[in-house]
Parts: structure tokens; sequence; C-alpha cells
């Protein structure tokens, strides 16, 4: 600051050693002013610092997803040209497996000029991979023993091991029904998306063997039988009814049916056919045999000088 100025005069000192670095201990000097009516007594001079600037340092990156590579966030500082200033990061800890990790900044060519601050970072997380499943086999058919779906895991990287567990209902997804399994992993570096899915047993499809679906009439009632071949191999008695009582001559529906929910049956519906019995008459008298069909009703015959005797069949309505 100029004193001694006549009121009205104004004018300003030409001050020589100016510096730009950061640094202690700089001597600045009075050289002259810029009034020619003035002049500075003596050379008056002064010291004075120029402190470093104070910069935070920026930091990008602070998050990862496990790839089985060593992971670094960057750090700069922004010098007062605009210019971004790249710093040396180094970690500390575990920087690979999936967790968290520490690292902290330095500069690579130390600057006199700056003073730089959050130079460290803690807990830069490493997240666990997300796997995900490809489903096979969820559509079953019963086959009497207990069943589930496979699971293959997608997205493990090369020389990862990671195991694939399949939580079903135990001893209760053997019989048709619709399930549910659940599928899990054990991985410090993996997490798994998508971990359930539905899957269906259906029933089994069999066909009915029948037997005895025709008959002669014997007076008695005469039904068919029926069976399946079970997922075991052995032969399994169905349940079979009809149209009508079974013993007059004719023709009857009938129809199988199982009780075990755990088959599907085709061929469940047949008819029987009941045909007239053969009546043998022998005669005596004339040396001769004839048959007659029976037509409900005692066949009788005439001729003259011969008797018949019924010696086989049945006679009646």
């Amino acid at each position: 600051t100029l004193s001694g100025l006549v009121s009205g005069d104004s004018a300003v000192a030409k001050v020589g050693g100016a510096e730009t670095n950061a640094k202690n201990g700089y001597t600045a000097t009075i050289i002259g002013v810029d009034n020619s009516n003035y002049t500075i007594s003596g050379q008056p001079s002064v010291s004075f610092d120029i402190a470093p600037l104070e910069k935070s340092a920026v930091w990008e990156n602070l998050s990862f997803v496990y790839d089985k590579t060593a992971k670094l966030p960057k750090a700069y500082y922004e010098n007062v040209f605009g210019a971004k200033i790249t710093l040396k990061v180094e970690a500390s800890g575990d920087n690979v497996n999936a967790g968290s990790f520490s690292a902290t900044a330095s500069e690579i060519t130390t600057d006199e000029n700056y003073t730089l601050t959050n130079l460290s970072q803690d807990a830069i997380e490493i997240a666990k991979k997300s796997l995900t499943l490809s489903w096979s086999n969820v559509n079953l058919t019963f086959n009497g023993e207990e069943q589930k779906p496979t699971a293959t895991l997608n997205g493990v990287i090369s020389g990862d091991v990671v195991s694939v567990t399949m939580a079903i209902n135990e001893g209760k997804s053997v019989n048709a029904g619709n399930y549910t399994a659940v599928a899990s992993i054990t991985s410090d570096n993996y997490s798994l998306m998508a971990a359930s899915k539905e899957y269906v047993i259906s029933k089994k499809n069999v066909t009915a063997v029948w037997k005895n679906l025709s008959a002669e009439y014997n007076g008695a009632e005469q039904k068919p039988t029926a069976h399946y071949v079970d997922v075991k191999g052995d032969n399994i008695e169905l349940a079979v009814t009809a149209s009508g009582d079974c013993i007059n001559v004719g023709e009857y529906s009938v129809e199988a049916a199982l009780a075990d929910t755990n088959y599907e049956l085709s061929g469940s519906n047949n008819t029987l056919t009941i045909s007239p019995a053969v009546i043998a008459i022998s005669w005596t008298g004339g040396g001769e045999t004839h048959s007659f069909e029976f037509s409900g009703a005692v066949p009788s015959i005439v001729s003259e000088g011969l008797s018949a005797t019924i010696s086989s069949g049945v006679i009646g309505s």
C-alpha cells in the first residue's frame, strides 16, 4: 500500500519477484510506481509464501462383481488448469474374491503445488456373481419311484467349481401330481437367481387287457375280466361293470375301471357276446343224432315211430 500521495492522485506500486509454485520464503521487492510524479524511497521488500492448493481425490469404480480377476478403483484430482491427474491406487485386503477391501491413492509424480485429501476408501464391494439355472425333466411320468427335475448352472467362470443342491418333497414326489423343486448353491463368489421350478409327474398310460369277451349261454352270469400291467410288471385286476346281467344270450357293454390315480386307462370299454348254447339230441329208434340251437323253447321233433331223448344241453328260457 502506498502512502504520501497528493490528494486526488493515484499510483500503483510495481512489484518484482512474482512466483508461481508453492513454496515458503519468497521475496517480493517494490521496483517502482506507475505515476512519474512519485518515486519510492529505498527498495522495500517483503517475504511471502505460496501455500499448496488443497484438492480432494475423486474416486471412480467403487463397486465390482466377482469375475476371478483383481479389482482396483480409479482415483484422480483436477489441477488448476482443469486437467485430471491420475493417482496411483493400491489395494489392501483380498481384491479378487467377493467381499470388501480397502484402497489408498497417492501421486505418481509429486507436485508440491497441491495437497491432496480423501486418499483412502474403505469397504469397496465385490459382489457375488449371479448365476441362472437351466431346468430339464420338468415333465415326468409316474414310474413308482421318487423323481425330480434336473438343474444346470449357467455363468460359472471356467476353473471354478460350484455344485447345485436340489430340494424336493423328499419321499412324496412319487405319485402323479404337481410339485416344486428348489435349487441352492453354497459359494463365496456366486449367488443363485430364480431357484425354484414347478414340475409335473403325469399319470402313466396303461391299456386294459380283456379276457372272456365271448361266452356260450350256460344259465349263469358270465362277466369278462380285465387287468392292466403296472410299472412293476404285475397284472392288476380291474373292476368290471356291465350294462346287463350277463346271463342271457345277447351283447352287453362292459367297462373296466381302475382305482389307482397314478394311471390313465385306455381300452376301458368293450362288448361281451353270449351266444346260444348248442343242445345235442340223441334219437332212439332211428339210429341218428340231430343237433339244435337253443331258442328259448323245448325243441320238438315229429317223426312217426321215433322218440327223442335230450342227452346234453340246457332246456329253459
